[in-house]
């Protein structure tokens, strides 16, 4: 009678801890679309967020994926607090960088600028800004060229 008390006791803690694991783990099959819509699904709960921020990630980095790994950064920098955010930020910038294409260092630069207009840091983010404005020119962007046009007038805004 022990014995099948036992063996009853050990089948529920394993059932229970597979369960509870398998809830935990997230799918990496996922496409970087289909992660990036998960982020955005649960924007609302930090926790399971984090685990698709951390998965995309993971992902892009076992793939050696550098425009991914960008984006993944900007995801972690924004849903993060300060100076944790700048981190993340910093990382982005490095991998741009790295990357020599100007269109990944010029979002990794505006990124850096828009978490130091967050944080209230007006001067640090003009100076990303303005590197952001001037490679947006040399890429021919307009987008990009009028909306660091726009975030370097907000930033005025705030230093006047």
């Amino acid at each position: 009678m022990i014995y099948f008390n036992k063996l009853t006791l050990v089948t529920l803690l394993f059932f229970s801890f597979t369960y509870l694991f398998s809830q935990q783990k997230i799918d990496t099959k996922l496409s970087y679309e289909e992660i990036e819509n998960k982020i955005e699904e649960h924007h609302n709960d930090s926790k399971i967020m984090w685990k698709y921020i951390n998965t995309y990630i993971k992902k892009a980095k076992q793939e050696k994926n550098t425009e991914a790994l960008l984006y993944a950064y900007r995801y972690a920098s924004v849903y993060s607090e300060y100076p944790k955010s700048t981190k993340y930020s910093d990382s982005a910038i490095i991998i741009g960088e790295s990357s020599k294409n100007k269109e990944y260092i010029t979002s990794a630069y505006i990124n850096r600028g828009q978490i130091f207009m967050r944080e209230n840091y007006y001067q640090r983010a003009i100076d990303d800004i303005l590197k952001a404005n001037k490679l947006s020119y040399e890429i021919g962007n307009e987008y990009i060229i009028f909306k660091t046009i726009y975030l370097l007038a907000q930033n005025k805004m705030y230093l006047s």
